[in-house]
């Protein structure tokens, strides 16, 4: 069984720190001190992203700083840091910036050390400042990941396979290089070669295509730079492991849970076509699988006996699986079975807020404890935002929870 950690004795937690590094560069201290508050977020169904406001005012020169830096005659604009005069950064959309969250560790003594950890490395798509009627003016600078960008390239032909030979086409036509010594080897082998239906890609965005097969992997990725070549890489790995608890009244700020129960079907059926079949029955036949079917369900997730008398309260009819895919038609038996567990993993939800965490992003597992045997366990974090600013660093998050044994 999976043991997850007291976060208490995971860090100090005292003071938040972030780092904002231009184009590759060594973090920008002065930039950093004109920083108001800073925003990472990431979810399943958009592209990572960060954001920061900054004081976008010289008192000295009397003169907007980042959204101008360049003086008349087009030259970029210096400005005072603690190692001397530096260039103003120019933060123009296209820009790659990067941004690190910790804590800093002065005098931890027994506890852990954090290291900076790094959220994202993207392109700045935005920068819109504002000059309002009274105090300076605010820059907001957004930055999304490297694949945002990528929309600007669209495919053409097709692709067959699994979800990695899809990535692998699609980074092969946008000339984009492609790390996968991060991704579980039972994914690969089970993911590449599979004889599904052609992928149509013609016209279809490169980024789109990317996002949603990645997402569909459940592997993390970032787009790595080579500063000497300029050339850049797909990144894909497992999520790295964050086994932690959070305990309500505690470390865990708010959590608001919700049981539903809309969508759920008392079975799964697949209707299997084989012509080469010897038979009538091997040529079309149906495979079709209930509750009872799925290993290692605790069916006791919202309460003794809840969920079953909810099962057996639907109707009789099976959800059929419409136009089945060539993998599921192979493998028809684990197909109605992944949709069912896509089901109960639905069941039981949440969000909720809690000190800032890093590590604590979509993929994650957390272990939430303070909320009762019906909402304590384990949780999968499916979107996360964090934030530093006036109040803080903080964290929100929404999550599933597992209802499998491990």
């Amino acid at each position: 069984m999976t043991e997850f950690t007291p976060i208490e004795s995971f860090s100090t937690f005292q003071v938040p720190e972030f780092d904002i590094a231009i184009e590759g560069g060594a973090p920008d201290s002065r930039l950093r001190f004109d920083v108001i508050d800073v925003t990472y977020s990431d979810a399943p169904d958009a592209f990572d992203s960060f954001e920061f406001s900054l004081l976008d005012w010289d008192p000295v020169r009397l003169e907007p700083v980042y959204s101008s830096p360049w003086d008349e005659d087009g030259n970029v604009k210096t400005y005072t840091t603690s190692t001397g005069d530096a260039p103003i950064p120019v933060l123009e959309p296209g820009t790659v910036v990067s941004l690190w969250m910790y804590y800093r560790d002065d005098n931890v003594g027994d506890f852990a050390k954090m290291d900076p950890q790094l959220m994202l490395r993207g392109r700045v798509a935005s920068l819109s400042t504002s000059f309002p009627a009274t105090g300076v003016p605010v820059a907001k600078v957004r930055v999304l990941s490297p694949l945002a960008w990528l929309g600007r390239k669209k495919l053409t032909d097709k692709a067959t396979g699994g979800l990695i030979d899809l990535i692998e086409e699609v980074c092969g036509q946008i000339e984009l290089d492609l790390d996968l010594s991060g991704v579980p080897a039972e994914l690969l082998i089970a993911e590449q070669g599979q004889d599904t239906p052609e992928h149509d890609l013609d016209k279809k965005d490169a980024n789109t295509v990317l996002k949603d097969a990645i997402g569909k992997l459940g592997l993390g990725s970032h787009v790595a730079y080579d500063e000497a070549t300029g050339t850049e890489t797909l990144v894909l790995a497992a999520p790295p492991e964050f086994k932690l608890s959070l305990n309500w009244g505690r470390t865990l700020v708010s959590f608001n849970p919700a049981v539903t129960t809309t969508g759920l079907a008392k079975s799964v059926k697949i209707t299997v076509e084989d012509p080469a079949g010897t038979s009538e029955e091997e040529q079309r036949f149906d495979v079709q699988k209930g509750w009872d079917d799925l290993p290692g369900l605790n069916m006791d997730v919202i309460g003794p006996g809840v969920l079953q008398g909810i099962i057996d309260d639907l109707p009789d009819e099976p959800e059929p699986i419409s136009d089945p895919t060539k993998y599921q038609v192979a493998n028809p038996e684990q197909a109605v079975l992944n949709r069912l567990r896509e089901m109960a993993m639905g069941i039981v939800t949440g969000s909720g807020q809690t000190l800032g965490l890093p590590q604590m992003r979509k993929g994650a597992r957390v272990e939430l404890l303070g909320l009762g045997a019906k909402f304590s366990g384990i949780y999968e974090v499916t979107k996360s935002t964090h934030t530093i600013g006036a109040s803080g660093y903080t964290t929100s998050f929404d999550a599933r929870k597992e209802i499998f044994d491990a």
